[in-house]
């Protein structure tokens, strides 16, 4: 039995996770200091957020590129 044939076999649930996008003052000199450009996340820690979440059982991750602050600015196919 492969992973999909496990997967169809059962309900299964994802969890979305943040990009860190930290606009403060403190967070733009840290991005800075690390090289980001201005709007550019970090994301030193996602493979740790996935695992984590894989270890609690989530069967899918998903990041979003729209930062939720930022919605009523935004359109995009996933809203």
């Amino acid at each position: 039995m492969d992973a999909l044939d496990r997967l169809a076999s059962r309900m299964t649930f994802g969890v979305e996770l943040p990009l860190d996008n930290d606009w403060s003052a403190g967070g733009r000199q840290k991005a800075a200091s690390d090289g980001r450009p201005f709007g550019v996340p970090d994301v030193s820690r996602m493979t740790e957020r996935v695992l984590h979440a894989e270890s609690l059982g989530f069967d899918a991750a998903w990041v979003r590129d729209v930062s939720g602050a930022f919605v009523a600015h935004v359109v995009s196919a996933g809203e």
